[in-house]
């Protein structure tokens, strides 16, 4: 039989695993939002790159008298 303190004991085993299997999984869901947000902002840069990019060569073209 067991007693009253093996089954807390049992208990509390089971809580902490469970504890450490869900922070297991918020770290994973964390660092998968992280990549993410990154691959997004790299996107964000190429695009905000590019419309800079435009706009200067715009600018260069009607400073150097080109298309009017």
């Amino acid at each position: 039989m067991s007693s009253f303190g093996d089954g807390m004991n049992e208990a509390t085993s089971d809580m902490s695993g469970r504890a450490r299997h869900r922070a297991e999984d918020m770290t994973g869901n964390a660092e998968h939002m992280t990549k993410r947000m990154e691959e997004r902002l790299e996107h964000a840069t190429d695009d905000v790159k590019d419309k800079v990019g435009g706009f200067m060569g715009r600018m260069k073209e009607k400073l150097s008298g080109g298309s009017k």
